[in-house]
């Protein structure tokens, strides 16, 4: 039984990193794009490299949690 948790948690943290890498692809660029962002303002390359960055490091952790 400890081994099924042990390898559920391994794949549920990998299923984590992917999704949140597939959703950053095509929001990314709406985000940049004056006409299609929700933001007051477009993502600059910057704020861009912090936010993929930032997702990216906590998803290793397994701290972050999608609502899929």
């Amino acid at each position: 039984m400890l081994i099924e948790i042990y390898l559920f948690s391994a794949n549920f943290t990998l299923l984590q990193l992917g999704a949140s890498m597939a959703w950053m692809s095509p929001v990314m660029v709406k985000l940049r794009d004056v006409n299609q962002t929700v933001l007051p303002h477009p993502l600059t390359h910057d704020q861009m490299s912090w936010i993929l960055s930032i997702s990216a490091i906590v998803d290793l952790f397994g701290l972050h949690n999608h609502a899929i």
